[in-house]
């Protein structure tokens, strides 16, 4: 198997992943695709909300 989930946890706010990853495939294009995938699920699923307060963007503040 080119990869496995080990583990998944996360917070309310952010996901954790541990992966056990072949060491011959691209942990970028790993991380573009669940990058991709994770933003076209939130999209659809709040595209109501994200019409409504902001257009085509959201935004996030991000803690100092």
């Amino acid at each position: 198997m080119a990869l496995q989930l080990v583990e998944f946890g996360g917070e309310p706010d952010r996901v954790h992943v541990l992966i056990d990853i072949h060491p011959a495939l691209d942990i970028s294009v790993l991380i573009n695709n669940l990058k991709t995938a994770s933003a076209r699920r939130a999209r659809n699923r709040f595209a109501d909300h994200l019409r409504r307060s902001t257009g085509s963007h959201c935004f996030a503040a991000a803690p100092i």
